[in-house]
């Protein structure tokens, strides 16, 4: 039992008084002065020490969840059930019926507290199996999580190790190509000033030279073929 419990019906007064009794018929710790009313009561409740009850007595149902207030006193043989006397009048007339009291005669010696905890013990085993395989189970799954987290950032770091190489190769070759079309406009650049001056040096000396003149400028400027193919092949 837990220390300084407090009385139930003094709480749902909004008191507090330490519990010193139990009561079976109310399943609920009460003071001394509450004892003494349960006593009282045209039916007398069963009041014991609260030191005398047992957590097992405590939390054991004796009142009839069907019919509020009304104590278990009975026991079904056809239905193997504890019954409360309204049970009886309702559902159970025509059952052999005996009084808990009787019922319960040497059950401590029986073999039905053998078979129950017999049964329990079972349980209890295949709890412990299943929640064993359970905890297996759980393992297999976190590994396998690591195992998968692994695998990804393998994965993860061969894709950005590609990419980076990637980055790289088309920086590279970005920088190549721009150099080289850099240098290509530089030469064109040349050529076209190079092609102005040789255009304006046959123009002026078709006004301005004798044809002999004129001829050996012709002759002197027929390589502008050649840097005219080269720019076709710049171009392709």
């Amino acid at each position: 039992m837990a220390d300084n419990e407090l009385c139930a019906g003094c709480l749902r007064d909004n008191e507090e008084e330490i519990a010193v009794m139990w009561c079976n018929d109310c399943e609920e710790p009460v003071c001394r002065t509450c004892s003494k009313v349960h006593r009282r009561f045209a039916l007398p409740h069963d009041v014991i020490e609260i030191k005398d009850i047992s957590n097992v007595s405590k939390t054991m149902p004796k009142i009839c969840k069907e019919h509020a207030g009304q104590k278990l006193l009975l026991f079904c043989v056809h239905h193997d059930k504890i019954l409360c006397p309204v049970c009886l009048s309702e559902t159970h007339k025509e059952c052999d019926i005996n009084h808990i009291e009787k019922a319960s005669n040497g059950i401590k010696e029986s073999s039905a507290i053998y078979d129950l905890k017999e049964r329990i013990h079972n349980h209890k085993g295949v709890i412990e199996k299943v929640k064993e395989e359970y905890n297996e189970l759980s393992s297999k799954i976190n590994q396998e999580k690591e195992q998968q987290q692994k695998r990804q950032n393998q994965l993860r770091s061969i894709i950005e190790d590609r990419l980076n190489k990637l980055d790289k190769y088309i920086e590279t070759h970005y920088i190549q190509g721009v150099d080289k079309i850099s240098s290509y406009t530089e030469r064109l650049t040349s050529l076209a000033q190079i092609t102005q001056a040789n255009l304006q040096d046959i123009e002026k000396a078709e006004i301005d030279e004798s044809e002999v003149n004129l001829f050996h400028l012709v002759k002197h400027l027929i390589p502008v073929n050649c840097q005219m193919r080269k720019i076709s092949a710049f171009r392709e």
